[in-house]
């Protein structure tokens, strides 16, 4: 079992840095063994295709966005500081993914209906641990809401922000953008009575 782990996960990590560096058209499975210095029979016996292994490597990236959301999330104590905590490695978990998330056109064109998968599987963890810190909020009455609407709204927002970052690719106002949004929300559903969102 740990010499096939060994091969899995040096084949998914070759493959990632490859379609990252050469994208999915440019990148084949030629490449992927010899770097990762497997037979490509290898691959194909794990994986059958370079699309599996492409879609592999995407359901790796979004445990691990989501696993590191949870964690930073984790470490803190009140359901303000964890909205913060999520709001802020959100979004930097998905800007540092995002040359493997963001999906370009010649991998579109032929992932499409697979790759939406991904990304509402990122979206629907994002949205379970939301809901889980809106709904402490609301017990601790510090929140009013706790509904899926609500989480859906703020996970919208950020999404928003983030293709406004990916595409303009400067990065240089974000966590002052980041900040501005956490208080925007804070704002639209703290209790009154609790005062700042600071």
């Amino acid at each position: 079992m740990g010499m096939k782990k060994e091969k899995v996960d040096s084949i998914l990590l070759t493959a990632r840095h490859m379609f990252i560096r050469y994208g999915l058209q440019k990148t084949s499975l030629e490449e992927i063994a010899r770097i990762s210095r497997v037979a490509k029979a290898t691959i194909y016996h794990y994986f059958g295709n370079k699309d599996q292994v492409f879609m592999e490597v995407l359901n790796r990236e979004v445990a691990e966005i989501s696993a590191r959301i949870h964690d930073a999330v984790e470490q803190v104590m009140s359901p303000l500081e964890k909205l913060r905590a999520f709001i802020f490695t959100s979004s930097r978990a998905v800007r540092e993914s995002s040359d493997i998330l963001n999906l370009h056109s010649g991998i579109i064109d032929r992932l499409l209906p697979k790759s939406r998968s991904i990304h509402k599987l990122l979206f629907s963890k994002q949205i379970a641990i939301l809901q889980a810190i809106l709904k402490e909020g609301v017990k601790m009455d510090i929140f009013k809401n706790d509904d899926l609407p609500t989480a859906r709204s703020i996970l919208y927002a950020l999404r928003g922000m983030e293709i406004t970052w990916l595409l303009n690719k400067d990065g240089a106002d974000v966590e002052r953008d980041l900040d501005g949004l956490f208080k925007l929300i804070c704002g639209g559903i703290m209790r009154e009575k609790e005062g700042s969102c600071a």
